[in-house]
């Protein structure tokens, strides 16, 4: 979204879904791709913070919480929206799930295509 906000905003493109589930809080009126009608539809795109394997929980939850109290404030929110990016900050138990959703979902869709690597 971020390379295309700019050309849609100057009437240059028409925008007719977004790709994630819901609609985007950057252009709340174009409807979800799973929302014009093809049904559980959702191609997200997300960035994260990860720590090694064996930090302990009270780093985790330390860096979670400062991430969190930075990603909700008013000034970096709206950045992030006007590049045409949804801040959406999770717990790193909802975030692992996340993970290994896409994993095993985009690992079904290349070995079911049938894609390999050269």
């Amino acid at each position: 979204m971020a390379l295309a906000l700019p050309h849609i905003q100057a009437g240059r493109l028409r925008p007719l879904g977004t790709t994630g589930a819901q609609r985007s809080r950057g252009l709340p009126d174009v409807p979800s791709i799973a929302e014009a009608g093809v049904k559980g539809y959702d191609a997200s795109l997300w960035a994260g913070v990860m720590a090694p394997k064996g930090t302990p929980a009270e780093i985790v939850d330390r860096l979670h919480a400062e991430m969190t109290r930075v990603l909700k404030l008013p000034e970096v929110e709206k950045r992030f929206l006007a590049s045409g990016n949804d801040v959406v900050a999770t717990d790193p138990e909802r975030f692992g799930v996340l993970l290994r959703s896409d994993y095993d979902r985009w690992g079904r869709v290349v070995r079911e295509s049938g894609v390999k690597l050269n």
